[in-house]
């Protein structure tokens, strides 16, 4: 079906090596999962940006607004908070196997460096996601009696 010419140019030879059998089971199978979950979280944001308000006033109203009056964007939501939990436990599993298996290379960094990335942008996303959690709300459940003003 493939002509010589095209396989030359994509050089699909390069991808005609045999896969060893331990390649099928789920821990080598991690990082392609947490590929997904984050490129599922990505496309699911994309779609919540056109709905969302962050207005300081008007953000309750435009995640009421979603959740109340449009089920396929408030399905969407939900999509986007699931795959994120899914992501965060896929991420933290793909570099335990990974080190489990002292799979990792040269540029170990790059790796720490997109799961510091990951778990900070995953991780303040779901803690935003809790009821009473923003910002002044972690400032005053963090404040001691003492320090606040009358």
């Amino acid at each position: 079906m493939n002509s010589p010419w095209v396989t030359e140019r994509l050089a699909l030879t390069a991808l005609d090596y045999p896969i060893p059998q331990r390649a099928n089971r789920l821990d080598f199978m991690l990082g392609a999962l947490t590929l997904v979950a984050l490129t599922l979280l990505a496309l699911t944001g994309i779609v919540l940006t056109q709905y969302y308000n962050p207005a300081p006033l008007s953000a309750h109203e435009s995640i009421r607004y979603i959740i109340t009056a449009q089920p396929f964007v408030a399905f969407v939501r939900d999509v986007h908070v699931w795959s994120a939990s899914a992501a965060l436990v896929l991420v933290f599993t793909h570099v335990a196997a990974v080190f489990w298996r002292r799979g990792y290379r040269s540029p170990w960094v790059t790796g720490l460096a997109t799961l510091a990335i990951a778990l900070s942008l995953i991780g303040g996303a779901l803690l935003l996601r809790r009821p009473g959690v923003t910002q002044t709300g972690l400032v005053d459940r963090h404040d001691s009696p003492k320090t606040r003003s009358p």
